[in-house]
């Protein structure tokens, strides 16, 4: 039986050991020990991590707390400092994302994209800007758009397949989705960019697209019944199944952020061909 789970290597020891005997620096993280959080106001018996923004001599530093990143300052002693070392050694898993999946019926989620219940466009700087972007981009390092998404391709087929999939009971994947703030969006717009949306579809166009059309009315299920021949029951059970994870991305996340989940996610329905995988990859490597 393991009885202390974290394992330390010479090399890794070595590494604790200059961490502890180098001087504190600003911008480096640590945590304030819980006996000096009353200078926090709280009541917490835990270490409190903040950010060093200050040293003010051999004795004291400032420290902001990263918890509430707007607060002022707090001076601290050094004594009451421990160092940040979590991160120490190699950490080879890939960067943390932040995705947000939240608990959306399929209702909702075509509400927030503004897929239904479409409302005006909001103006920003003189730019009509969308809820949503079908077609969505990143920028390479020349400054060049690279669009990542396939065109529309499901046949109604694959269409009818997810319907069918709905009706079964059958969970459907992921859809991923980049947020854009209204700041974000001013900044980009100052740019010169007017191609720009609240909400890019990272993953899940396909199956969105074919949802919406079939609620529009384009095409019948697999029985040949279309959604207004369905019982009210029937089409309340479709609007609110959760068979379908909503996923953000939040508001500032960076280009190669978003290509990195576009590669790593599941696809459904019609797979993502060798081309188009080896496409995405290319522009990965222009980031």
């Amino acid at each position: 039986m393991i009885k202390n789970l974290e394992s330390i290597s010479v090399r890794k020891q070595k590494l604790y050991d200059d961490i502890h005997s180098s001087p504190l620096t600003v911008g480096e993280k640590v945590y304030v020990k819980s006996g000096d959080l009353e200078k926090f106001q709280s009541g917490s018996n835990y270490n409190k991590s903040c950010t060093i923004v200050q040293i003010i001599d051999e004795d004291n530093i400032l420290v902001n707390n990263d918890e509430y990143k707007n607060s002022s300052p707090i001076k601290i002693s050094r004594t009451s400092v421990i160092r940040y070392i979590i991160k120490v050694g190699v950490n080879p898993f890939a960067k943390a994302d932040h995705v947000r999946t939240l608990n959306y019926a399929l209702e909702s989620i075509l509400s927030t994209l503004g897929i239904i219940d479409r409302d005006r466009e909001v103006v920003i700087g003189g730019v009509e800007v969308p809820r949503v972007n079908w077609n969505p981009f990143v920028i390479n390092k020349e400054g060049n758009k690279e669009y990542y998404q396939r065109p529309f391709v499901w046949s109604i087929e694959d269409k009818q397949l997810l319907i069918e999939s709905i009706y079964q009971n059958i969970e459907c994947g992921r859809i991923l989705v980049r947020k854009r703030g209204w700041h974000e969006i001013e900044r980009i717009i100052a740019s010169g960019e007017t191609e720009v949306a609240f909400n890019d579809i990272v993953d899940g166009k396909q199956r969105l697209n074919a949802v919406y059309s079939f609620i529009n009315g384009e095409f019948p299920d697999l029985q040949g019944n279309f959604y207004g021949d369905l019982s009210q029951h029937s089409q309340n059970r479709l609007l609110n199944n959760q068979l379908m994870a909503y996923a953000e991305l939040p508001e500032e996340s960076d280009d190669e952020l978003v290509i990195e989940q576009f590669l790593r996610l599941n696809f459904c329905g019609v797979p993502q061909s060798k081309e188009h995988i080896e496409f995405v990859k290319s522009i990965k490597n222009k980031l």
